[in-house]
């Protein structure tokens, strides 16, 4: 199973990153209340800095023997699709 630390560590990563991402975006109006860039590639870049911070954790969790057997049922299709439809809605 896959040690505590990294679950916490990659929780508190997301998190951060997705505070982050807003709270920069925020800051980097210009006077004029409009962005000097295009919001599209904020939204890429931090989806591709949690792709490579997975990519990461699980290399990590893998050399730790951390793996887990992906199996699809009602209860763990249910715990990532709740959280899925709160951050799209």
């Amino acid at each position: 199973e896959t040690p505590l630390s990294i679950k916490v560590l990659s929780m508190v990563s997301y998190l951060f990153l997705q505070v982050a991402g807003t709270i920069f975006a925020s800051l980097s109006r210009n006077s004029d209340d409009d962005y000097p860039y295009d919001t599209v590639v904020l939204a890429f870049a931090m989806e591709a800095v949690k792709l490579v911070l997975s990519f990461i954790f699980l290399t990590t969790s893998r050399a730790c023997g951390g793996v887990e057997e992906v199996t699809l049922s009602a209860k763990r299709f249910t715990s990532f699709a709740l959280p899925g439809l709160c951050y799209f809605v």
